[in-house]
């Protein structure tokens, strides 16, 4: 019966591979839980010389007493603009004095509040469904309604806000199932 006989490289991989796998597994353990001190040190540093301030010479503006003027072409061709041109100068609009348009009265009798829905990261939603034809729309808080604008969306209740006008609009209630209970 033969038996098998490692060649020298293979004597070389049998010693020398398994210790070194055992010293790089043990210094990837040291390194994990090795907490690096970071306290100030109290040693030779805080008996060192203070450092001397570099202290800036004084800047030319100051000293030839140049005024702010002297660099009027180079503010009349600002740099991150394509034409090197500066913005032109805008003129605030006067407040106009036009009336605030009539909003009808807030329609409660022609919208039911069927459902309300409130998703991470985006604005509460009410599903309103209309009288006239029965169908349903989602609306965010922001958006308009028959020139309504919903502001707030509750638990129950959803508020729209037009002119300065508050309207409310409450959940529907689920129809009350009631019963007998049957007799034996």
């Amino acid at each position: 019966m033969k038996y098998w006989r490692p060649s020298p490289i293979e004597w070389v991989a049998l010693c020398v591979l398994p210790p070194s796998v055992l010293v790089l597994a043990g210094m990837n353990v040291w390194l994990v839980s090795w907490q690096p001190d970071i306290s100030p040190s109290l040693g030779a540093a805080s008996q060192a010389a203070p450092v001397a301030a570099f202290v800036l010479p004084p800047s030319r503006r100051a000293a030839s007493g140049s005024k702010p003027h002297a660099y009027s072409e180079i503010l009349a061709r600002p740099l991150f603009h394509a034409s090197r041109r500066p913005p032109p100068e805008v003129v605030a609009a006067p407040a106009s004095t036009a009336p605030k348009p009539v909003v009808a009265p807030f329609p409660a009798d022609k919208f039911v509040l069927v459902g309300i829905m409130r998703q991470p990261n985006r604005p509460a939603r009410a599903l309103l469904r209309t009288g006239q034809t029965g169908t349903s729309v989602w609306i965010a808080e922001g958006a308009s309604l028959a020139g309504w604008t919903l502001k707030s969306v509750g638990d129950d209740r959803v508020e729209f806000v037009a002119n300065g006008t508050t309207g409310v609009l409450k959940m529907a209630s689920a129809p009350s199932v009631s019963g007998t209970s049957a007799q034996k």
